[in-house]
């Protein structure tokens, strides 16, 4: 992930693609869900919509679905699909701990829909 993440920030968002795609199957779950939570950003810095959402499918992600609808709402909101995203944020924020940094900052794109 490592390789993955230099790739990122550099810019490199197709390179980085083709190097996590492999992570993403892998038994253990934190690191493919990790994976695809990276595949999906990339995938929304490249514009491609479609392939993010369906990459962020919510099942088997034990312990991070409130991120996965939490990145979800953001390729929704980039569409320009204000009721997904909201739905997606308030699932976000039922799906992350309490008191979380992140619950915060969910709440505020939420409130900037309304």
């Amino acid at each position: 992930l490592l390789m993955v993440k230099y790739l990122f920030d550099a810019g490199n968002y197709s390179l980085a693609l083709d190097a996590i795609k492999p992570l993403m199957t892998r038994e253990n779950s934190v690191i493919a869900s990790t994976a695809i939570l990276r595949a999906a950003s990339l995938h929304l810095e490249l514009g491609k919509h479609e392939e993010a959402l369906s990459v962020l499918n919510i099942e088997n992600v034990e312990g991070f679905s409130g991120l996965f609808y939490n990145l979800a709402g953001d390729v929704y909101l980039d569409l320009g699909n204000i009721e997904e995203a909201k739905k997606n944020y308030v699932l976000a924020i039922k799906n992350i701990t309490e008191n979380s940094s992140l619950t915060q900052l969910i709440q505020i794109k939420l409130d900037d829909l309304s």
